[in-house]
């Protein structure tokens, strides 16, 4: 009854807020609040009072009038301090600011915000300040230190009040300016400033003596403050002169801790005479400068190790201080060891709780607050601000989870965790919204697309909350559909149709969805197609390398739909090309030229397009002959949480050849990764290898190669199960991290975004770092988004250099930082040119240029560049004026390079050269142009060669190298058998064959026998490099089935016949050729045998007008010379003479076209129209020339100021002329081109002037007549 009485009134609730979320204003959400604290040094400084040196901001929305209030150290700022307190300041915004600090303002800081109405409220983190503060000296009082000569000293900075992010140095009582300086014996410690001199000389009294002492100096934020002086008094004593290192007592505990994320220095003093050297180690391995985080400065004579951001994974580990000089005791140098303890500030160990969480009214839900940190955080809810002490019915505290039950319209909320150690606080943010939802088909219901005999699936997914507790499917008769009978209707709606059936399943459908807030249904239409099917599809296969497969693959779908293919190998898509081309007219996938590599699965896909989507697979696998097969079960020793695991396999067969190494595979559930290399296996008799450091957050499946000496096998089989791994930081910054200038002033910084399984973690983000040379500003900072591959610096100005840095950084942490990159910002192209080029020493594939420099002024050359192009000395056509778009180019760095030899040219070809010097602004202006001929060399390899294998013989038909690389003389063509070496190592005895060969014949050959065939071309530089290829001769045999001959009319009576073998069998010794008239009864007719060594066609004569049809008959010496077995006749070609009279005298049918009567009609026509044409203008032209005189000097004017005259073309342009003719055309002037080489009247003042048919112009005057009315324009005949 209860549940009845709750839903009336949850009901009620939801239709007076519209069916929509509780509560009905929005509870106040900070929307920018600072990501990271602030306890860099100098970040914020004490007692500045000139800017506002502490910036806190706490943007917030609500829907009401919002409160703020700002916590120190966890107790609120008396709002009195904004008031009478001109240093600090509460913005309307919830902004914090304040000025001239004080130490005392350093701690934690943190922001509540309340909606003054509902009093809602919510909080920030605690963000940690430190204040640059410098604290005085508590005395200044002079003091003496006693000390041997060759002894050490140790002296204390003096005690002085609290302090941070200051400097030490000792300086001079007369002038602080002056130091004591640094070196390799004398020591300062950063973090105390207390002085050690290993050994006190001479000049260290000298010293002392001449500043009058020295005084301990502390100084930060433009603050300095100095103690006492100290002075030496020297004991007299002995003078120690060598010793071996030892360790002072350091201000580095041997057990050190350091916080993630934040800086870390250890220390570490050694005396001894003379003085020595320190190395720093991390696990024996010693350290350098901009690796890991790590820095050694210079300044400290190696005391000091930074590292600038700590890792765990990195940095907590035993480092080791090791000193050493030329005492050094046979056990080795001195050493101080510091075990550093790496805690870390509470971080999200997965990602945050969402900032909505939507649940639907009387369901479950909960919020993971998932933290990691060390020590361990206390964790802790709130719900609008106050914190949850104790769990209620609905909403249960379970440790980092917040567990929600049968929830109702009263938990909408607020709700926060907050997690805290001594290093830090995080809290995050979640809006609880309370779904109350009627089902409602608004977003739409079908149409449904089924595809016959196929498994269909239906979904009803209506807008509702809670889900519909019930669904209901009906057909289009009304009829409920129940589960069973080839249906099953799944727990979410979805009406799944076991076998789809046309006559059954076509139709309309209805489903209802009813959850206790109401119900809807709704009615869709399904449509049955017929479902996409692979009909024929590709074959395995196993073949050579360097030979050609074709995979076909042909299917059918319903006749609506668009049919498309793509294919696969080893689950990636193929890129065509040239090499790989789907014949779409043959339905073939063929690839040329095999290489091991492609080896593989091959899938053929046949789909129709969303939405009617339906889809078809056929695969087979294309081995490579030699290379051997794919190692199998593949095995994981671990689900990779630790992202370390080790693979395992099986080795396939090696093929006859022993197994060199293997490749492991590896590739992500990410759309951008694909199958990468990640390990290479030395150890051919491995059968496992352990993969560590793997890629973070991310579902990684491995493949594995064989390697032996012909290539590698194809992909193994992935692993079976997914290696998942943990999130982590990113283990590298982006790649191609440089400088780009652009125009004058301009600069980018770019890189390559990092593919989604470099990120090692949700929540990608980039810290990009810059600022200009030498110019003594601090980096400036700015932040791009995981998309982003490029950055602008603002005002880069005119060739200035600038120096920046990445660094990639995900919610788990910080990664490396790159480098510092240097580039000078853009500038404007180079002046001057190249002057005096000159050609040098010439080979065949060289040409060496010398010039002189160019010289500038402003910005700078970076180099030349040459640009070449050249053509064949056989077809070189005239010397061109600007440089090609197909011209090559060669950098030549540096300015003041003079000479440089261009290589990789082709023999034989006659080079253009222009030379430009360049900088990031673009190239300068080009020199002159200069020419050379590089000499002939040895040609590349035949062209189009093409090897036909029969049984006896093999045939070779070719065409001329494509890089000839001079005048080919000759070619020689050979082969030989070859068994059990590679093919390579086989000689093979050539026969010329002269120039003007395009095919050749060998002869003498075995059957069934592996042959080399190669041949080359020559120029006078000798035979050039070979076409090899490896072929098997087939069984003896009859000659196959002869492709169709090709027949071509040669006369009226006769027709040429060109024989084309088939291959398959036997050569052709000889062939013979059938025909006859193609009427029904005809008999075939036979020519006598051909020998097909000699000719490959036949002359057929005294043939009738008619249509004849053709087919070929080989054979040779199979089975014996006395009885030869023919080949089968080749498929009919239809054919007929030439047209015309045949030389017996019957006359032929002659197409319409070539008659004699039809060419002399229309050259009647065309002379009829001609006369006509004249007429017409002649009687046109004889009604205009009467209007003369002062009226036409009127028009020409009106005409002149209409169509603009052009004296330097010396014509009247043709703008608008379409859209204006002038009233009255002339016919006696010719057109006034751009060609000043014509006579002209208009040179010779206003005389008499003649018109096209002897008329003076102004033969009439205008006062005799008047003008008859202007015609329109428009009703003009135009004849052209």
């Amino acid at each position: 009854m209860w549940q009845i009485l709750l839903a009336i009134s949850i009901f009620s609730l939801s239709k007076l807020s519209n069916a929509q979320q509780q509560p009905k204003v929005a509870p106040p959400q900070i929307t920018n609040f600072l990501a990271e604290d602030k306890v860099a040094p100098e970040e914020v400084k004490f007692r500045d009072t000139d800017v506002w040196q502490l910036v806190l901001p706490c943007r917030a929305t609500g829907s009401n009038p919002l409160k703020w209030v700002w916590k120190h150290n966890n107790a609120e700022i008396n709002k009195n301090k904004f008031i009478f307190d001109r240093d600090w300041e509460l913005l309307s915004d919830g902004t914090l600011r304040a000025r001239g600090l004080n130490i005392s303002d350093r701690g934690t800081y943190q922001c509540f915000v309340e909606d003054t109405v509902t009093k809602v409220s919510t909080f920030s983190r605690k963000l940690r300040v430190e204040v640059t503060a410098v604290g005085d000296f508590k005395s200044h009082k002079d003091f003496t230190s006693s000390v041997k000569l060759g002894e050490p000293l140790n002296v204390e900075c003096p005690p002085r009040g609290p302090s941070f992010g200051v400097t030490f140095a000792w300086t001079s009582k007369k002038a602080r300016s002056i130091q004591f300086p640094i070196s390799n014996r004398v020591a300062i410690d950063p973090s105390t400033g207390n002085l050690h001199i290993m050994y006190i000389t001479e000049e260290d009294v000298s010293t002392f003596n001449d500043l009058e002492g020295i005084r301990c100096t502390i100084s930060a934020a433009n603050t300095f403050y100095s103690s006492g002086a100290l002075t030496l008094q020297i004991i007299p004593g002995k003078e120690i002169k060598l010793s071996s290192p030892s360790f002072t007592s350091s201000t580095s505990s041997p057990n050190e801790n350091a916080v993630e994320g934040r800086r870390k220095d250890l220390y570490c003093e050694a005396t001894a005479r003379p003085p020595p050297k320190l190395v720093w180690k991390k696990n024996g391995v010693e350290l350098k400068s901009g690796i890991d985080f790590i820095e050694i400065p210079e300044a400290f004579e190696g005391r000091l190790l930074s590292i600038t951001s700590v890792k765990e994974s990195l940095h907590e580990t035993t480092f080791t201080c090791e000193a050493s000089n030329n005492q050094t005791i046979a056990s080795g140098p001195a050493q101080q060891n510091f075990v550093l303890n790496v805690e870390v500030a509470p971080r999200w160990a997965s990602k945050p709780p969402d900032s909505l969480k939507e649940i639907p009214i009387s369901s479950n839900g909960n919020l993971s607050c998932d933290v990691y940190a060390q020590p361990e955080p206390e964790i802790k809810w709130y719900r609008d601000g106050r914190e949850i002490t104790q769990s209620s019915s609905k909403v249960e505290v379970s440790g980092s989870k917040l567990l929600f039950k049968d929830t109702t319209l009263d938990e909408a909320g607020i709700y926060q965790c907050s997690a805290e150690n001594v290093h830090g606080m995080i809290v995050s943010s979640t809006y609880v919204k309370v779904l109350a939802i009627a089902p409602s088909f608004k977003n739409g219901f079908g149409p449904f697309y089924l595809f016959q005999d196929s498994e269909g699936r239906l979904k009803c997914d209506p807008e509702a909350a809670p889900r519909p507790s019930t669904f209901k499917w009906f057909d289009e008769n009304g009829a409920e559909i129940k589960s069973g009978n080839g249906y099953t209707i799944e727990e979410d709606g979805t009406l799944v149709i076991t076998k789809v059936e046309r006559s059954q399943h076509a139709g309309k459908f209805s489903c209802y969805a009813k959850n206790f807030l109401g119900n809807a249904t709704a009615e869709g239409t399904a449509t049955v197609y017929d479902r996409t099917r692979i009909v024929r599809g590709p074959s395995d296969l196993s073949v050579n390398e360097g030979t050609r497969v074709d995979l076909r693959c042909e299917a059918v779908a319903d006749s609506s739909l668009e049919l498309h293919y793509t294919w696969k190998r080893d689950d990636a898509t193929i890129e065509y090309n040239r090499r790989v081309q789907w014949l779409k007219d043959q339905n073939v996938l063929t690839i040329a030229d095999l290489t091991v590599e492609d080896a593989g699965i091959y899938t053929c896909v046949a789909y129709t397009p969303q939405p009617k989507y339906s889809e078809a697979k056929a695969s087979a696998i294309v081995n490579i002959a030699g290379a051997p097969f794919p190692p199998t079960n593949l095995m994981l020793s671990s689900e990779c949480q630790n992202r370390n695991t080790t693979l395992s396999w099986v080795t396939g067969e090696s093929n006859n050849a022993s197994i060199l190494y293997f490749l492991i595979e590896r590739k992500s559930q990410y759309a951008d990764d694909f199958w990468q290399v990640i390990a290479n296996v030395t150890n051919p008799n491995a059968t496992s290898h352990p993969l560590v450091k793997l890629a973070g957050n991310a579902d990684l499946a491995f493949r594995i190669r064989a390697v032996n000496r012909f290539g590698p096998s194809r992909p193994s089989e992935p692993t079976g199960s997914f290696c998942r791994t943990i999130r982590a930081v990113p283990e590298k910054w982006p790649d191609n991290f440089r400088g780009v200038p652009g125009k004058a002033e301009e600069l980018t910084i770019a890189w390559t975004a990092m593919r989604r399984v470099e990120w090692n973690g949700p929540g990608l983000y980039y810290k990009l770092w810059y600022r200009r040379v030498n110019s003594g500003d601090a980096l400036v900072e700015v932040r791009r988004e995981a998309s982003s591959d490029s950055f602008v610096v603002p005002d880069a100005g005119y060739y200035r250099q600038w120096e920046f840095q990445i660094q990639a950084i995900n919610e788990v942490g910080e990664g490396p930082k790159s480098p510092l990159v240097k580039q000078f910002s853009g500038q404007d192209p180079p002046t001057g040119k190249p002057e005096d080029v000159t050609v040098g020493t010439i080979t065949a594939r060289s040409v060496e240029l010398s010039w002189k420099k160019v010289t500038f002024t402003r910005g700078s050359v970076d180099g030349y560049r040459i640009y070449f192009w050249g053509e064949s000395r056989v077809s070189a056509k005239r010397r061109r004026r600007a440089i090609p778009g197909y011209a090559s180019v060669t950098n030549v760095t540096g300015v003041n390079t003079e000479r440089y030899t261009v290589t990789g040219l082709k023999p034989y070809t006659n080079y253009k050269f222009v030379i430009t010097a360049y900088n990031s602004g673009g190239n300068g202006p080009e020199s002159d142009q200069v020419a050379a001929d590089t000499d002939e060399a040895e040609p590349g390899p035949p062209s189009d060669v093409q090897v036909f294998v029969f049984a006896k013989y093999i045939l070779v038909t070719w065409q001329p190298p494509s890089e000839p690389n001079g005048v080919i003389t000759n070619y020689r063509v050979g082969t030989e058998t070859y068994t059990g070496s590679q093919p390579t190592d086989v000689t093979v005895n050539m026969e010329e064959t002269g120039v003007e060969a395009r095919r050749k014949l060998l002869r003498d050959l075995v059957p069934e026998t592996n042959y080399v065939v190669e041949m080359q071309a020559a120029t006078s530089k000798g035979w050039g490099t070979s076409f090899r290829k490896t072929e098997k001769t087939v069984a003896w045999a009859a000659p196959a089935k002869p492709e169709k001959p090709i027949v071509e009319g040669t006369a009226v009576d006769e027709v040429r016949v060109d024989y084309k073998f088939g291959l398959g069998g036997g050569y052709t010794h000889d062939f013979l050729v059938m025909f006859r008239k193609k009427i029904e009864g005809q008999e075939f007719q036979n020519t006598s045998w051909v020998d097909h060594f000699q000719q490959q066609s036949i002359i057929i004569g005294n043939l009738d007008p008619e249509l004849y049809q053709f087919k070929t008959v080989a054979r040779n010496d199979y089975p014996s010379q006395e009885n030869p077995q023919e080949s089968p006749a080749s498929d009919i070609t239809e054919a007929r003479p030439r047209p015309g009279i045949s030389n017996v005298g019957k006359r032929v049918s002659t197409p319409i076209y070539q008659s004699a009567w039809f060419i002399a009609l229309l050259v009647l026509i065309a002379l009829l129209l001609l006369v006509l044409l004249t007429f017409v203008l002649y009687t046109r032209h004889q009604g205009a020339k009467y209007l003369v005189g002062k009226r036409e000097k009127k028009r020409a004017a009106a005409l002149i100021d209409r169509e603009h005259f052009d004296e330097e073309e010396g014509s009247f342009s043709n703008n608008g002329r379409a859209d204006h003719p002038p009233p009255y055309p002339s016919q006696g002037s010719l057109p006034r081109g751009a060609d000043s080489d014509r006579d002209s009247l208009d040179d010779y003042g206003e005389g008499p002037q003649f018109n096209e048919d002897g008329s003076f112009i102004e033969e009439y005057g205008d006062e005799k007549k008047a003008p008859p009315e202007e015609k329109d324009p428009s009703s003009l005949a135009t004849f052209v």
